[in-house]
């Protein structure tokens, strides 16, 4: 069995607010309007997105049933679930927390601001974490004015996330 620590994906999971991605169409069939900074369309720069969904590609015990799962989401905390990221045009991600509080260690902290860049040849998001000074790097997998849908990597061992994000 494929088993991450729970630590491992829950780090994942927070890290999502932070590091995030977006992209336009290209000829590789990614939706596309009018573009901006490094391709980036209208439709999804300055716009707050929220997720929606979070699923493992590969199944695993995440929370010590005995039952594997993939689909993550209903185990994030609903004060992370309200939050929002928003990419600017002039290479800034900006993190807003919702309404609903996290109470100390259970909750999202907010970074200082990231930055992002994108490569349309690769469909690649790079996002440099302004407390950190780490680089990730998200395919993506669909972009429209609603939506858009990611793959991260979590391990060394090929286990791999799909994020979906929805416009406010």
């Amino acid at each position: 069995m494929n088993r991450l620590s729970t630590f491992t994906i829950c780090a994942a999971l927070s890290g999502l607010f932070v590091l995030t991605a977006a992209g336009p169409k290209a000829s590789n069939g990614i939706a596309s309007t009018t573009t901006t900074k490094d391709g980036f369309t209208s439709s999804v720069v300055g716009v707050q997105w929220q997720m929606a969904d979070f699923t493992l590609d590969k199944a695993i015990d995440f929370d010590g049933d005995g039952k594997l799962e993939t689909e993550l989401t209903q185990f994030l905390n609903p004060c992370d679930l309200d939050n929002t990221v928003t990419f600017e045009s002039n290479g800034t991600m900006s993190v807003e927390t919702g309404e609903l509080q996290c109470d100390g260690k259970q909750g999202f902290t907010s970074p200082k601001l990231s930055n992002w860049s994108y490569d349309e040849g690769t469909n690649m998001l790079s996002l440099v974490n302004g407390s950190t000074k780490s680089v990730s790097q998200w395919r993506i997998l669909e972009s429209s004015a609603k939506h858009l849908k990611i793959k991260m990597p979590l391990d060394k061992d090929g286990q791999s996330a799909t994020v979906t994000w929805k416009t406010l």
